[in-house]
Formats: structure tokens, sequence, C-alpha cells
């Protein structure tokens, strides 16, 4: 038996705010062993952030690691927590119901929290593109 009306669309909400929010926390990890690497001061590096061909440390390894995330799903988070934000605004417009507004406001402000991290590290502005 499928789940149906509103309740498929606040779990699908909130399956997808989890699913930003990995990548968030993804790269405030790899970030934090790579030695604070993002932001970027484009002044210092010139701009292009090169992958290490051959990996010396940990921190170039965190540092490629990170690369690849912010390439694939950190781009990836920039429509879908713009969209998040959008559906959130609407469905709580909406005045669900009481069992699902705690956790539908606790995931709106998690996608908040998702936007904030992925502007101040720059994730799109960090690939040098």
């Amino acid at each position: 038996m499928w789940v149906r009306g509103p309740v498929a669309w606040y779990v699908l909400l909130l399956v997808l705010t989890a699913l930003a929010g990995f990548t968030a926390g993804r790269v405030e990890v790899l970030n934090a062993q790579a030695g604070f690497y993002l932001p970027r001061d484009f002044a210092v590096d010139g701009g292009k952030w090169r992958q290490s061909l051959y990996v010396v440390t940990a921190a170039e390894n965190a540092r490629n690691q990170m690369r690849d995330v912010v390439g694939t799903w950190g781009l990836v988070q920039y429509p879908l927590t713009y969209g998040l934000v959008v559906a959130y605004g609407v469905t709580l417009y909406r005045r669900p119901a009481l069992r699902w507004r705690m956790p539908l406001v606790v995931g709106a402000l998690a996608t908040v929290g998702c936007v904030v991290l992925m502007h101040y590290r720059g994730y799109f502005t960090a690939l040098g593109w």
C-alpha cells in the first residue's frame, strides 16, 4: 500500500533535506581534513583548483576527495536547496497537520543552513569555472 497525500510529500522533502545535509557535512569534514581549504582566496592561489596527481599528504588526499564531492553533489545542491526552500515555504504556508509542523520547520532550517554553507564555502566558485 502506497502512502498518498501530503505525508508522501513531507517525507520526500525530509529525505531530500537529509541528502543536502549529508553533502554539506561531507564537504565540511573533508575541508577540515584538508586544512580548511575552502573558502578560497583567489588572489593567493590563482583561481584554479588543480587536482594533485601525486598524493603526498593526507591533506592533499582530502583536498582531492573534496574537489570530487564539490564538483558533483556540491553542484547538485544549488538547484536542490533553492527548490527545497521554495517547497518548504509553500508547504508551511499551507499549515500542515500539527504533528508534521516541527519536523518540517527543522527541515526548513537545515535547508537554510545548507544554503549558507554552500555560499560561504563557495562550492561553485571554488572550482574556478
